[in-house]
Protein backbone atom coordinates (compact mmCIF):
# COMPACT_ATOMS: atom_id res chain seq x y z
CA UNK A 1 0.00 0.00 0.00
CA UNK A 2 1.98 2.80 -1.41
CA UNK A 3 0.68 6.71 -1.42
CA UNK A 4 1.47 9.45 -2.19
CA UNK A 5 2.36 11.82 0.99
CA UNK A 6 4.12 15.35 0.06
CA UNK A 7 6.00 17.71 3.29
CA UNK A 8 4.33 21.02 2.35
CA UNK A 9 5.68 23.01 5.11
CA UNK A 10 6.94 23.07 9.42
CA UNK A 11 6.15 26.10 11.85
CA UNK A 12 7.85 25.14 15.10
CA UNK A 13 6.76 22.21 16.03
CA UNK A 14 4.04 21.47 13.51
CA UNK A 15 4.83 19.17 10.59
CA UNK A 16 2.03 19.24 7.67
CA UNK A 17 1.69 17.04 4.92
CA UNK A 18 -0.60 16.79 1.97
CA UNK A 19 -1.73 13.80 1.04
CA UNK A 20 -3.00 13.28 -2.65
CA UNK A 21 -6.78 13.40 -2.82
CA UNK A 22 -6.96 10.28 -5.34
CA UNK A 23 -4.73 8.30 -3.00
CA UNK A 24 -7.52 9.17 0.35
CA UNK A 25 -10.15 7.55 -1.59
CA UNK A 26 -7.68 4.68 -2.48
CA UNK A 27 -6.85 4.37 1.44
CA UNK A 28 -10.46 4.80 2.11
CA UNK A 29 -10.84 1.51 -0.30
CA UNK A 30 -8.26 -0.09 1.98
CA UNK A 31 -9.27 0.42 5.20
CA UNK A 32 -12.82 -0.95 4.59
CA UNK A 33 -11.40 -3.72 2.89
CA UNK A 34 -8.19 -4.51 5.76
CA UNK A 35 -9.46 -2.89 8.64
CA UNK A 36 -7.47 -0.91 11.26
CA UNK A 37 -5.09 -3.67 12.00
CA UNK A 38 -3.26 -2.41 8.70
CA UNK A 39 -2.96 0.95 9.75
CA UNK A 40 0.77 2.53 10.44
CA UNK A 41 1.67 5.08 13.18
CA UNK A 42 4.09 7.59 11.37
CA UNK A 43 6.41 9.64 14.08
CA UNK A 44 8.01 12.57 12.82
CA UNK A 45 10.98 13.79 14.96
CA UNK A 46 13.92 16.40 14.70
CA UNK A 47 16.52 14.27 12.30
CA UNK A 48 19.99 13.91 14.52
CA UNK A 49 23.05 13.14 12.83
CA UNK A 50 24.53 9.62 14.33
CA UNK A 51 27.90 9.09 15.46
CA UNK A 52 29.89 8.05 12.47
CA UNK A 53 32.67 5.12 13.82
CA UNK A 54 35.47 7.51 12.78
CA UNK A 55 34.76 9.16 16.13
CA UNK A 56 34.38 5.85 17.67
CA UNK A 57 37.89 4.92 16.62
CA UNK A 58 39.17 8.63 17.52
CA UNK A 59 37.88 8.02 21.29
CA UNK A 60 38.79 4.64 21.77
CA UNK A 61 42.34 5.58 20.31
CA UNK A 62 42.78 8.62 22.11
CA UNK A 63 41.90 7.07 25.37
CA UNK A 64 44.89 4.44 24.79
CA UNK A 65 47.56 6.89 24.08
CA UNK A 66 46.66 8.86 27.31
CA UNK A 67 46.89 5.84 29.10
CA UNK A 68 50.84 5.52 27.91
CA UNK A 69 52.97 5.27 30.74
CA UNK A 70 54.37 8.52 29.45
CA UNK A 71 51.65 10.21 30.01
CA UNK A 72 48.56 9.45 32.37
CA UNK A 73 49.84 6.17 33.21
CA UNK A 74 46.81 4.07 34.01
CA UNK A 75 44.83 1.80 32.35
CA UNK A 76 43.04 2.91 29.20
CA UNK A 77 39.53 1.00 30.34
CA UNK A 78 39.57 3.29 33.61
CA UNK A 79 40.61 6.79 31.51
CA UNK A 80 37.48 5.79 29.50
CA UNK A 81 35.14 5.21 32.22
CA UNK A 82 36.50 8.60 33.61
CA UNK A 83 36.19 10.36 30.70
CA UNK A 84 32.29 8.80 30.28
CA UNK A 85 31.42 9.71 34.16
CA UNK A 86 32.72 12.86 33.72
CA UNK A 87 31.71 14.35 30.69
CA UNK A 88 29.09 12.03 28.92
CA UNK A 89 25.44 11.74 28.84
CA UNK A 90 24.10 9.49 31.57
CA UNK A 91 20.82 7.03 31.60
CA UNK A 92 19.07 5.70 33.76
CA UNK A 93 19.87 2.03 35.35
CA UNK A 94 18.48 0.40 38.16
CA UNK A 95 16.87 3.56 39.52
CA UNK A 96 19.82 5.56 39.35
CA UNK A 97 21.57 7.79 36.58
CA UNK A 98 24.99 5.87 35.43
CA UNK A 99 27.35 7.04 32.69
CA UNK A 100 26.17 6.16 28.97
CA UNK A 101 28.23 3.02 27.78
CA UNK A 102 30.36 4.22 24.75
CA UNK A 103 29.01 1.29 22.64
CA UNK A 104 25.48 3.30 23.23
CA UNK A 105 26.60 6.81 22.15
CA UNK A 106 24.72 6.71 18.89
CA UNK A 107 24.48 10.32 18.74
CA UNK A 108 26.79 12.93 16.91
CA UNK A 109 26.53 15.50 20.46
CA UNK A 110 27.04 12.15 22.57
CA UNK A 111 30.69 11.23 21.01
CA UNK A 112 31.51 14.48 20.37
CA UNK A 113 31.08 15.24 24.40
CA UNK A 114 33.67 12.18 25.13
CA UNK A 115 36.19 13.64 22.61
CA UNK A 116 36.06 16.79 24.11
CA UNK A 117 36.16 15.40 27.30
CA UNK A 118 39.26 13.31 26.14
CA UNK A 119 41.20 16.81 25.15
CA UNK A 120 40.00 18.42 28.25
CA UNK A 121 41.47 16.17 30.78
CA UNK A 122 44.91 15.90 28.39
CA UNK A 123 44.88 19.88 28.72
CA UNK A 124 44.36 19.49 32.64
CA UNK A 125 47.08 17.17 32.88
CA UNK A 126 49.63 19.12 30.61
CA UNK A 127 49.67 16.37 27.64
CA UNK A 128 50.42 17.47 24.10
CA UNK A 129 48.61 15.96 21.62
CA UNK A 130 49.62 17.00 18.55
CA UNK A 131 51.45 13.70 18.12
CA UNK A 132 48.33 11.80 18.16
CA UNK A 133 46.78 14.34 15.84
CA UNK A 134 49.49 13.35 13.56
CA UNK A 135 49.63 9.58 14.09
CA UNK A 136 45.41 10.30 13.51
CA UNK A 137 45.66 11.42 10.21
CA UNK A 138 48.02 8.86 9.04
CA UNK A 139 45.63 5.64 10.48
CA UNK A 140 42.42 7.58 8.73
CA UNK A 141 44.86 7.78 5.66
CA UNK A 142 45.98 4.39 5.48
CA UNK A 143 42.49 3.00 6.32
CA UNK A 144 41.14 5.52 3.15
CA UNK A 145 43.74 3.76 0.61
CA UNK A 146 42.52 0.10 1.64
CA UNK A 147 38.73 1.04 0.82
CA UNK A 148 40.01 2.77 -2.19
CA UNK A 149 41.65 -0.69 -3.03
CA UNK A 150 39.36 -2.91 -2.21
CA UNK A 151 36.63 -1.12 -4.06
CA UNK A 152 38.86 -1.70 -7.41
Amino acid sequence: MKHRVYLIGNQGDKVCFFIHPDDLTLFSYEMQKHGPKDLLTIEVKKWKAPRTLLQNNFFHLLCNYLSHPSRMDMDAGLIKDGIKDRYGFKIKAFGKLIPKPSHLCNKLEEMSALIEGCFREAGNQQIDVRDFIIHWEEIKRRKQNEYRNCKD
